[in-house]
């Protein structure tokens, strides 16, 4: 198992703060902390990761926002679970709308309690898309280094991967099927950065 930085990379991104999120067939998800050794590995119930220190901190921090079913909290999620709240927001904050990783993993994990379950792979992936869109950090290299690099989401049924760099407007879709997997040679995927 290998994680890269920008060496060989075609665009250079400068201070890369990475984590990654690793989710199996039954919907068990982990989020992979590479900044610092050991690698840290955490149980992700939300299904969502930023680039937020100490996550499970940040776990125990959206009892602010959200009303958590206690399974939650007991680490006793069913699997494909899509809900960690009552969806009760009576008496809760509203997550900041600042760019710090904190605050955007709190508001994904509050948008993602209200937004309406989708139907169909199609309007699943817009709704990753539209909620992405409200805590994707824009560049602005007079404030910080730091902005979202790209985004993406998964489809575990159909075993699908959605990708969009920064520079993208439309994501490109790979198939992760069983002849992908064996594929034993690196495969690059380009990204149109167009305007269409």
């Amino acid at each position: 198992f290998y994680l890269l930085d920008d060496q060989f990379a075609q665009r250079k991104y400068k201070h890369l703060e990475l984590y990654y999120i690793l989710i199996d067939r039954t919907g068990k998800t982990i989020l992979l902390q590479p900044s610092g050794q050991p690698m840290r590995i955490f149980n992700n119930p939300l299904g969502i990761a930023t680039n937020t220190f100490n996550f499970e901190q940040q776990l125990g921090r959206l009892k602010a926002y959200l009303d958590l079913k206690p399974d939650f909290e007991n680490n006793k999620l069913e699997k494909f679970t899509s809900r960690i709240s009552s969806g009760s927001f009576n008496g809760k904050k509203t997550p900041p709308g600042s760019y710090t990783p904190s605050g955007r993993l709190f508001r994904a994990a509050y948008y993602k309690e209200r937004i309406d379950l989708a139907a169909s792979e199609k309007q699943a992936l817009n709704n990753c898309w539209r909620l992405l869109d409200s805590v994707t950090v824009p560049k602005s290299s007079k404030y910080q280094p730091t902005y979202s690099v790209y985004r993406s989401a998964a489809c575990l049924s159909s075993l699908t991967y959605y990708f969009e760099d920064y520079y993208s407007f439309n994501p490109i879709k790979i198939n992760l099927n069983k002849e992908a997997s064996m594929n034993s040679s690196v495969k690059f995927y380009t990204c149109d950065s167009s305007v269409r």
